[in-house]
């Protein structure tokens, strides 16, 4: 059995979020929407497979999507609460 990276997993976002199932993995789940000061290091570094915890929040979260990074601005991520 090989493991599965979380991106992968969301390669079936549908099942995921039991669009099409009565299973769910992800149940009762919130999406967020952020905006952060990312600098080039984050960006180089980010391993999208590995939750992030956000103090704010106050939990971790599988971040979906980076939008548009530009240096020297804020982002826009999209986060959904694990």
């Amino acid at each position: 059995v090989q493991p599965v990276t979380a991106s992968e997993c969301l390669d079936n976002y549908d099942y995921l979020f039991g669009i099409y199932s009565n299973e769910y993995i992800f149940k009762d789940y919130l999406k967020i929407t952020a905006y952060f000061n990312l600098n080039e290091e984050d960006i180089a570094s980010f391993k999208q497979e590995i939750p992030v915890f956000v103090r704010k929040f106050g939990a971790f979260f599988y971040v979906n999507k980076i939008k548009n990074y530009m240096s020297g601005k804020t982002t826009q991520v999209e986060l959904i609460r694990l």
